[in-house]
């Protein structure tokens, strides 16, 4: 009843009726952990996300849906920002021959739908099945992590207490003679983008939620909230997924469609067969590691 009367109403007084519900019915802090049962208390800690969604022009009933569910919840480990440069490779340039195999067995299972998405977009198939692979083996490993959480978690990124308490932990790890302004600068920035990048990709899954008829709730993939077997962002979804089998729906848990949306995707993002830097950079912007470039050509390279 509540809801329905809100929506009715302008924006504005929508998002003061909204905070003023989070802040008087609930008294008890929400665990960092998951509450799905404890929905006032999610509503006030998911306060800011509230806000953010309801003011970019989300209906109040998909934002209370989206937090009130019993499968979503807050992890600060999604919150967390990386000050220091890793020097492993997590993209090593060998290849088993047991993986070949696998390899070219999926080939062959799907040589049609291959040489269909190649003929389409004039992407080789060899960068095709290279990147499923380095993905998630063709689908065999993909992920765990709940993905509606990793984007409300990561939506709280910027949030004074949680930002205060990781950049604690990181002053108290990093060098002595590290500037510590500096450092909170760089941080802060990080952790604003965080929240700006997890806000934009929960809109993204609300989209896909309308559109499709995808049960987001049930969608797991990556830590960083990518999903399917090409692993895909909800925003990359919306841009870039493409029905391969044309069932009139975009499924990345399905190969066709996984193999199409790879596609479109390169050759939206300026993939030129003969042309090294434009195939390069295509190859960055699906994920923005060189040695992830070099993997996925290292592996095509290899193939039969």
């Amino acid at each position: 009843m509540i809801l329905s009367k809100i929506n009715k109403v302008h924006p504005l007084i929508k998002v003061v009726s909204l905070s003023l519900i989070c802040f008087f019915a609930i008294k008890q802090p929400i665990s960092h952990n998951g509450n799905g049962s404890k929905k006032y208390q999610k509503l006030k800690f998911f306060k800011p996300v509230v806000d953010s969604l309801i003011s970019r022009g989300i209906d109040s009933e998909s934002v209370f849906q989206l937090i009130n569910n019993n499968q979503t919840y807050f992890n600060e480990k999604y919150t967390k920002v990386n000050v220091v440069q890793q020097n492993i490779q997590p993209y090593p340039l060998t290849i088993e021959s047991k993986s070949l195999k696998a390899i070219q067995e999926f080939i062959e299972t799907n040589t049609v739908t291959l040489k269909s998405a190649e003929q389409k977009f004039e992407i080789p198939r060899k960068i095709v099945v290279s990147i499923l692979w380095v993905e998630t083996k063709f689908g065999d490993v993909l992920g765990t992590n709940h993905l509606l959480s990793v984007f409300l978690s990561m939506s709280m990124s910027s949030n004074p207490e949680i930002f205060n308490k990781n950049f604690n932990e990181i002053k108290q790890t990093a060098n002595s003679s590290l500037n510590v302004d500096s450092l909170w600068n760089y941080m802060k920035k990080r952790a604003n983008d965080k929240t700006a990048f997890a806000i934009n990709e929960l809109i993204a899954l609300l989209k896909i939620r309308k559109r499709s008829g995808i049960d987001i709730f049930e969608l797991f993939g990556s830590f960083s909230g990518a999903f399917g077997i090409p692993q895909f962002l909800p925003s990359s979804y919306l841009a870039y997924g493409f029905d391969g089998d044309g069932d009139g729906k975009v499924n990345l848990f399905n190969v066709s469609d996984a193999i199409y949306s790879v596609c479109n995707f390169l050759k939206q993002n300026g993939w030129k067969n003969n042309d090294s830097t434009a195939c390069f950079n295509a190859l960055f912007r699906y994920n923005r590691s060189k040695d992830y470039v070099a993997r996925v050509l290292f592996i095509a390279r290899k193939i039969p």
